[in-house]
């Protein structure tokens, strides 16, 4: 019934538009046709909304007070809820009107009614005095693209509702400001009557902040302490408006494929069942600018074996670090012949087991942990060159992973990541790598 009434009331103001084309002038001295708000005041005037100061004076440069908004405010209210004004001066003249609005919530303090209403007041009581269906937003305003009304404004919720139902455009057309603690000209409210009874009067434009496109948090590697769980990686971008497309590397098709659309990306891993390295990236973009995060990775946890006591067969004692590790003879021997207590990285959690139980078969005995693998190196292949073979073997010699898998890692396209290593472990690789023509990168 409330849309009914509107469009009806609508049509009306139109046709009275059209009609007062061809009318006499207006009876105001003070309100020449050339004058910028002068069909405004005259579709105000002629709504019965608003009348002259006189019979022969509008006064369109005098400012509103507040009594003269909250009746304007309460027979607006009136109409659109009701389909007519039947409200009548009180005593004072304008008690029965800050009593209607009081008690719909329109007005919520006591105001001086003697003095001139400052825009932002007068917006605010407007704007509560009108329902959504008349207030429809048309223009996208972003929160606190007024430059002189920021969000904590206390009238900002009415003033933001005007601007967006192309009701208000500001006092300045270019910047749009508000002036919100500046008094509101007659000549003023009759524009603002005038586009809330027409709507083809109403003004298009749009107030969108610019924010500078720029990452101010990128994700980091994840470096659990277990070989199973959820890793979460996150960042976030400064922009108008930001899309955010995470995207995991395929090995098998060596591509980056699409696999979430929000600034968090949450990933289950299992390096029980899969050592390989799982390689994440986002890509942002806002409109047509686009920035992409560094790669980042799960990466798996190490398996240490702390030996607490040595076992008297030191020879054996070699035999089983060599099958567990990747230490050569030489650092093997030192270990046992040390007769100390120490911590041994081994190849994986299943090697951990094998080497504390074959510790305990000789008299020795240790314990396998799984630390965080922060701090080790990565080796990524950027180039193989033209001698594949030997640049397998190389690989199985450095990582372990035998050479059917490190014929897997030697394709056409790249990058390849390679196993966790010391610094040293990795500068030697790349340095091996280097011999037979390939090229890699530590990281």
């Amino acid at each position: 019934m409330k849309k009914l009434i509107i469009n009806i009331f609508s049509i009306i103001a139109s046709l009275l538009l059209a009609v007062n084309v061809f009318a006499a002038p207006l009876p105001f001295s003070d309100v020449p046709e050339d004058a910028w708000y002068y069909n405004d005041v005259r579709t105000a005037y002629r709504s019965g909304l608003i009348n002259g100061k006189s019979a022969t004076k509008f006064a369109p440069d005098a400012n509103l007070t507040y009594a003269e908004a909250v009746k304007l405010a309460a027979c607006l209210n009136q109409f659109f809820e009701e389909g007519s004004v039947t409200l009548k001066n009180g005593d004072p003249w304008y008690q029965s009107y800050v009593d209607y609005c009081t008690d719909r919530g329109i007005i919520t303090r006591e105001y001086d009614w003697s003095e001139n209403a400052t825009r932002g007041g007068y917006m605010g009581i407007f704007a509560r005095a009108l329902s959504e269906d008349v207030l429809y937003s048309m223009n996208e305003i972003e929160d606190g693209a007024i430059p002189d009304v920021p969000m904590d404004h206390p009238e900002a919720e009415g003033i933001y509702m005007l601007y967006r139902a192309g009701i208000l455009q500001g006092s300045d057309a270019e910047t749009h400001a508000c002036n919100p603690e500046t008094g509101i000209r007659r000549s003023e409210v009759s524009a603002i009557i005038a586009r809330i009874l027409d709507s083809d009067r109403r003004i298009k434009f749009d107030m969108v902040i610019d924010i500078p496109f720029e990452m101010a948090d990128a994700p980091v590697d994840a470096y659990p302490k277990y070989a199973s769980g959820q890793a979460v990686f996150a960042v976030e971008a400064r922009g108008n408006d930001v899309k955010y497309n995470w995207q995991a590397f395929d090995l098998e098709t060596m591509t980056w494929v699409s696999i979430g659309d929000e600034a968090v990306l949450k990933v289950e891993y299992n390096f029980t069942e899969n050592e390989l390295i799982p390689m994440y990236r986002c890509v942002l973009r806002d409109g047509d600018e686009e920035l992409v995060t560094d790669t980042v990775s799960v990466y798996p946890p190490i398996t240490v074996v702390k030996i607490t006591k040595m076992p008297i067969d030191r020879q054996r004692l070699v035999s089983i670090i060599l099958s567990c590790t990747n230490l050569e003879l030489k650092a093997a021997r030192a270990i046992a012949e040390s007769g100390q207590p120490c911590e041994i990285r081994v190849n994986d959690s299943v090697a951990g087991e094998e080497m504390v139980t074959l510790l305990a078969e000789i008299g020795g005995e240790a314990t396998a942990v799984a630390k965080s693998s922060s701090g080790l190196r990565f080796v990524r292949l950027t180039a193989v060159g033209e001698n594949r073979i030997e640049v397998i073997k190389l690989i199985d010699k450095h990582t372990g992973c035998g050479l059917t898998e490190a014929q897997h890692m030697v394709k056409e396209t790249l990058p390849i990541i390679g196993r966790f290593m010391t610094e040293g472990d990795a500068a030697s690789m790349v340095s091996d790598l280097a011999s037979v023509g390939a090229t890699a990168e530590i990281e």
